[in-house]
């Protein structure tokens, strides 16, 4: 929560202190360095751990890299890459066990590729809308461990498809560079963040 006061404090600020910036073309090209935060749990994730261990599931943010094509166009095609790491640990006493310690530890590799249409192609704020898809390999460990201290470990992995609906805006505080906001349907509820550069 106070990382996401402190992002929209600096927005607000870069705002306020931009007059006007010429209407010439930022860069076709953008690289940004980006991040998801899920309300609630990526569908990715959740179709790979049981149901107790999905409510006790702890997601951390997706952070990756993003790289954009035709930024200062109509349409902008961007390819991303994005880490997420989950983890939960509970009592379990249906785990042939009359008491064990349950610990699931999830971890996606995410790329997708994003077409964005800007509708607003100059000024400082310029808001879009934009979808797409790619695929998410997924690990996740199960770790049973008894009160005797015995352990057992299951590993599991899967290539699974992803979607993304969302909108948003791109906001340009110098010429070169982009800080962008967003939020909608990211293989669920969630909202995304990001800044780098045009060239």
């Amino acid at each position: 929560m106070k990382t996401k006061l402190f992002v929209v404090s600096v927005l607000v600020v870069l705002l306020l202190s931009v007059a006007a910036i010429p209407a010439a073309a930022q860069g076709k090209y953008a690289v940004l360095v980006n991040g998801t935060a899920s309300i609630g749990n990526p569908k990715f994730i959740s179709g790979y751990v049981g149901p107790a261990q999905l409510n006790d599931m702890k997601i951390s943010p997706g952070f990756g890299g993003e790289v954009r094509f035709g930024q200062n166009g109509r349409a902008t095609f961007g390819l991303g890459y994005q880490s997420w790491r989950a983890s939960s640990s509970l009592r379990d006493a249906a785990a042939q066990c009359s008491a064990c310690l349950r610990t699931d530890k999830a971890r996606a590799n995410e790329v997708t590729g994003t077409l964005y249409i800007n509708l607003v192609k100059r000024g400082p704020v310029r808001p879009f809308v934009g979808g797409g898809g790619g695929v998410a390999m997924v690990k996740n460990d199960d770790t049973l461990k008894w009160d005797s201290g015995r352990t057992e470990l299951k590993s599991s992995s899967a290539v699974v498809p992803t979607i993304k609906a969302l909108g948003g805006v791109n906001i340009f505080p110098t010429k070169h560079v982009i800080l962008s906001l967003g939020g909608g349907y990211i293989n669920g509820l969630a909202a995304t963040f990001g800044a780098g550069f045009t060239f």
